[in-house]
């Protein structure tokens, strides 16, 4: 005669967690706050290790979020998932990466929003301010991170109504790093409620752009994300404005914007191989060159481009400071990947690294 032998069954320590502290705290914020530290002092007390908190986190958004009520709970269950691994100096980049893909499919990218809002925010970007130390610790696991559109239908997800005419060059590549991805405005909630078909998002060098942030524009540019596309766009267009505008008037106008969005060109030209530039709007042969790097902008404002951009060839320093960012990036080594550079001067390391 056998033995019935019982099989215990595994609880999620999330949902264990969650049901603990079901009553008590006025906001969800406040309620994953309080999980958060139940989870680091289990973790802190070999109780559990952080991947297996991790792996039950995950598995309990993915089993709730169909359900409206659930969402935003689930989103800053993803969050807590962050900064566990963020809070235990976790050097691994692939758990960070995983929850930094699963959040897009919640929120659209209003989260990487909220990292660039504090970057945005701060004069002072050094390293040392720690108001920006999981801000940064975000941008360092998602430099280099490669997200693929066709992937459980994610470019579906991202790309709603208007965006996907706004960024059709962009899903046409199927793959995109991270920091390229549209954002959501930061001041956008993650509710039950937030509707965000008709939302346009904005890539995070456009947001330093349009924002006149010209050092957010470096740093973002230092880790990999592209000048291409709606960047330069951004810049080069309304550098055509104000040159139009300066002339009605006889006279300059708001001349520190003025400096802030040349300085921001300055620094998208570093990571530029050359542009294709067209001072007379789209012609026939611009639709015949599928090239998707084509700017127009008004002669009257060519005077704010070196001319080796889009007359002569470029510099052989330039295209080979290009070269190896590009290589280092596709290797996921940017820019950590620089020290290991052998017989770099220090002027050639920051040179690399489009400090100068």
């Amino acid at each position: 005669m056998g033995i019935a032998i019982s099989k215990k069954k595994v609880v999620n320590s999330f949902e264990r967690l969650t049901k603990q502290t079901a009553t008590g705290y006025g906001t969800l914020e406040g309620k994953c706050e309080m999980i958060g530290f139940k989870y680091y002092d289990m973790i802190t007390k070999e109780q559990l290790t952080l991947y297996q908190a991790l792996d039950d986190i995950m598995a309990y958004t993915r089993s709730h979020n169909m359900n409206p009520k659930e969402v935003q709970y689930c989103w800053l269950s993803l969050h807590l998932g962050l900064g566990l691994c963020f809070q235990l100096k976790v050097t691994n980049s692939k758990p960070i990466r995983r929850f930094l893909l699963e959040l897009l499919q919640y929120s659209r990218g209003i989260d990487m929003g909220l990292f660039m809002r504090d970057f945005m925010y701060y004069d002072n970007l050094s390293v040392s301010n720690e108001a920006l130390d999981k801000a940064y610790y975000v941008i360092k696991m998602a430099a280099g991170f490669v997200v693929d559109f066709t992937n459980n239908e994610l470019g579906e997800k991202l790309f709603k109504g208007p965006a996907k005419t706004a960024y059709k060059e962009l899903i046409q590549q199927r793959l995109a790093y991270y920091l390229d991805v549209p954002i959501g405005h930061p001041t956008l909630l993650m509710t039950s409620n937030t509707s965000s078909d008709n939302h346009i998002g904005t890539q995070c060098l456009t947001l330093a752009c349009e924002n006149l942030k010209p050092e957010v524009v470096l740093l973002l540019l230092q880790y990999g994300a592209s000048p291409h596309g709606k960047p330069l766009e951004h810049v080069l267009r309304n550098l055509g404005s104000q040159q139009i505008i300066e002339e009605a008037m006889g006279q300059g106008i708001s001349d520190n914007p003025m400096v802030m969005l040349e300085k921001c060109l300055e620094y998208l030209l570093r990571a530029v191989k050359n542009l294709h530039i067209n001072f007379d709007g789209q012609t026939v042969a611009d639709l015949k060159n599928k090239s998707p790097h084509i700017y127009y902008m008004r002669e009257s404002a060519a005077r704010y481009l070196p001319s080796d951009y889009y007359k002569s060839p470029r510099k052989l320093k330039q295209l080979c400071r290009c070269e190896i960012r590009d290589n280092l990036l596709k290797n996921d080594q940017l820019p950590s990947g620089f020290s290991k550079l052998p017989g770099l001067t220090d002027h050639l390391s920051q040179y690399l690294q489009l400090v100068c």
